[in-house]
């Protein structure tokens, strides 16, 4: 029998406690998580801090950057999906009762939303005919109503996954700080 103080080759040890490998996330879980929070958090910022400049040639390459880089989200958002229904480790809830109910809702309205706030950003961009970089430009395909319409839902949205984001990592914090159950690592060590 193993003693308390031993830690067994399933085991890895994560701030002085044992605990089980098979209860975290896999490489590529944890890539693409951070990958597509590392986007959003920077599309988010940059278009709330965008719209502060003047017309001209620095605003016009930072939407640009928006777009490519909402493009980029498109793609990493597709192999997280594909990853997460093919080969990705899924794990049982921490939590249980009603709370596993609104983690799991969170979650399963995160990735809505995040698909949401794609598919509305590319009929953004072309609804708006815009010019990446000044080099080539989008066809436009839908009149100023719609177009301001589709806008105004993408905006909508992206702040709808801002807060629920924000949410999300606080209780993730509050789960490694307060609670100290290890769910902030299972998605920071590998398995």
């Amino acid at each position: 029998m193993d003693s308390p103080d031993r830690v067994t080759a399933e085991q890895v040890l994560v701030d002085g406690f044992a605990a089980n490998t098979d209860s975290y996330y896999d490489r590529w879980t944890i890539r693409l998580h951070w990958l597509v929070a590392a986007i959003v958090t920077l599309m988010w910022a940059q278009a709330q801090l965008t719209g502060l400049l003047p017309k001209g040639t620095l605003r016009l390459s930072i939407w640009s950057l928006h777009v490519i880089l909402g493009f980029a989200l498109a793609a990493v958002i597709v192999a997280r999906v594909g990853w997460r229904l093919t080969r990705g480790t899924h794990l049982p809830t921490i939590e249980h009762g009603v709370v596993a109910i609104v983690a799991k809702v969170v979650h399963m309205t995160l990735y809505g939303l995040l698909i949401a706030v794609v598919i509305l950003g590319v009929a953004n961009v072309y609804g708006h005919g815009f010019p990446v970089f000044g080099i080539w430009t989008f066809a436009r395909f839908w009149d100023k109503p719609v177009q301001k319409s589709i806008h105004h839902y993408h905006e909508l949205i992206a702040n709808v996954i801002a807060g629920l984001a924000f949410a999300h990592a606080l209780a993730a914090v509050y789960h490694h700080l307060v609670l100290k159950d290890h769910v902030l690592d299972r998605m920071i060590h590998a398995s």
